[in-house]
Order: C-alpha cells, then structure tokens, then sequence
C-alpha cells in the first residue's frame, strides 16, 4: 500500500509541473497576444518578469541564457575573423592594424637543441680562429731581428732564416729557429719572441768564448769545457787569449781546465789584455799580456783574488810611470808580475 500510495504522490507532482508549465505558457501567450497592455504597463513603471514555478521552467529559462550567450560569442568571433581576413586582403590597410594580425608562436627549444646550437656555435669559432691566426696573411713574418750575435755573423743568421719570411708568426717556434740556425756547438739557446703583425725577435745566448787553442793547423775557439765553437786556418782576431797545450784535445785536458778556471774568473777588462796562456802543470800557470810582460799565475786557487790584485798592480805601475814622466826621471819598466801568492805580491 506504501508504494502504491508513492507512485500516486509523483503522478500528482509530474501532473502539477505540467500544469504550472501550461500555465506559464498561457501567461506568455496572453501577454504576447496584447501589446498594447505591455506598452502601457512598461510606459508607467518596468514590468515584472515572470518567474517560472517549476525547477524544470528555471533550468530551461537558464539554458535559453546560455545558449543566446554562445551563439553571441560565435558571431562575435566570426566577426573578428572576418575583419582581420578583410585586413589581409586589402593592400591599403597593410600595417595599420598589423597588432590585430595573428602571430605565429615559436616552438620552445628543447635542451638537446639547444646544446647542439651552442657546439656548432664554438666550432664555427674554433675554425675562424684557426684560419685567421695560423693561415691568415695577417700575422706573416716581414721582418726578423737577430740580437746576441758575437761569434756568428748578424747577416748570416738572417739569411738562414729567411725562409721564415710570410710564414705567420704564431706557427714560428724555437725548435725551428734553431734548425734553420744550426751551429749548435756555438748556440747554447734560442729565444724566440713574435711582436704582431709583422716582427719576429730571435735573441741568441751564444758560449762564452774562453781561449783559442791550435789542433794541428786548426785554431779552435774553445768555451770553459774545451767544446770547439769555432774553426778557421789562421789565428783569429779576438780578445781571448791563446792557450798552448801539450795534447792536442782541451776537453780532456787536465792543464786545459786549470788555465779555463783561471781565465773565467778574470773581468772582461783584464781577459781582453791576456795574450797567451799556457801551463807546465796544473800549479803553475803562465800568462803573457798584450804588452808582453810577464804573469806568473800559480795555481787556479784565489783566481778572483789574484785578477784584483793583478788589477792594481798595473793600475800603480802605469802611474808612477806617468809621475816619472812628467818629472823627467827615468822610468822603470816591469815586466813580470807574480800573483801566485796574491797577498804578498811581486813585480820585477
């Protein structure tokens, strides 16, 4: 009986809904049928919109809203496009509105991409860096200094190196300036210096030349260890002195290393007056100067001692001589020197 009695209960609210439907629908329809009244009643005061009685009535006045909204929008949005179509089209319009045309959105690049851009980057870089600096006539050699050069001949170095020139200074090294040079008995370095766009800097650090020993018919310009730096048939003109062995080979010469010891540790200003050297033994040291007096040298011990002290006594001796000049005495002349023991020297 309970269902029975429910199943009544919604007949009589579906036949009630009908009802209020057919009656909101008999007001619309009256009041479509008289304007006149509407006019009158809108004239005086707003009329009153009718609100439906039903949930179904509500929900379809509310989708009639929506939809009129939509079909609003279309046309809305078909207007738009036709206008910006119209703006394509016609030429006299080009530019005027070009912020309404439609941009075109670039795809966001990827990190892969990205990483590729960047390696082709670096590598166009790398190239450009390669053919400008090594390749490029921009940095070609023109011109080549030579500094250092005291036993080797300035010009004849240049002339070995002129195959270097047009070739770009940041393909020039030592190692090749030192082939095309050569005379690695005489060149103890090579220093190379590039000063863009077109000069290269060759500075030679060269053996020191430390006495002349003759081999035979040869005369050798030897350094401290004896190594031939240069050769010639005749005695050249320098300002080291001739040292006279009993061998013939410097290098393993015992008296040889004794004279050089002596020898390195004179200046520059007393080495130059030396004429000869020679030793009997490795304790007795012989010098003759340019002017042909005596050295009496002793052993390599004290040899810097032994140059000062051979400094002053020439140094006394040129001015007394001077004094006796200029006074009309006869003058004494000297001829040896005895150094070997330098705090007590001697001069006869």
């Amino acid at each position: 009986p309970s269902d029975k009695h429910g199943e009544k209960t919604e007949k009589g609210a579906d036949r009630a809904e009908k009802t209020g439907d057919g009656d909101a629908s008999s007001e619309r329809k009256t009041s479509a049928d008289s304007p006149s009244a509407g006019d009158d009643s809108a004239e005086t005061e707003p009329a009153e919109q009718a609100r439906p009685a039903s949930r179904f009535g509500r929900w379809r006045v509310e989708r009639e809203r929506q939809r009129a909204a939509e079909i609003e929008k279309e046309r809305e949005r078909e207007r738009r496009e036709a206008q910006h179509e119209r703006i394509l089209k016609d030429p006299g319009l080009d530019g005027l509105r070009a912020e309404e045309r439609p941009r075109k959105e670039r795809t966001p690049l990827t990190r892969a991409r990205k990483l590729l851009y960047t390696a082709i980057a670096l590598a166009l870089v790398a190239v450009l860096y390669v053919v400008l600096v090594f390749f490029s006539p921009l940095l070609a050699t023109q011109t080549i200094t030579v500094r250092g050069a005291s036993l080797l001949e300035t010009t004849q170095v240049e002339q070995k190196l002129e195959p270097l020139r047009g070739v770009p200074l940041t393909r020039i090294d030592e190692k090749r300036v030192r082939e095309l040079i050569g005379q690695d008995n005489v060149l103890r370095s090579v220093q190379v210096e590039s000063r863009p766009p077109h000069e290269l800097v060759v500075t030679l650090k060269e053996r020191a030349a430390i006495a002349i020993v003759k081999v035979g018919e040869t005369y050798h310009t030897v350094d401290t260890d004896g190594v031939s730096l240069m050769e010639s048939s005749s005695e050249p003109s320098t300002s080291v002195p001739l040292v006279r062995l009993n061998g013939d080979d410097p290098q393993h010469s015992d008296e040889f290393r004794t004279i050089s010891t002596a020898l390195s540790a004179m200046p520059a200003e007393l080495l130059a007056q030396v004429k000869e050297a020679s030793a009997t033994s490795t304790s007795s040291i012989t010098l003759t100067l340019r002017d042909n007096t005596t050295v009496q040298w002793g052993t390599a011990q004290e040899s810097e001692l032994k140059a000062k002290v051979l400094l002053s006594l020439r140094q006394a001796v040129a001015q007394r001589a001077q004094e006796e000049a200029s006074s009309g005495a006869q003058a004494q002349k000297v001829t040896v020197y005895d150094v070997s023991a330098p705090r007590v020297p001697v001069t006869r």
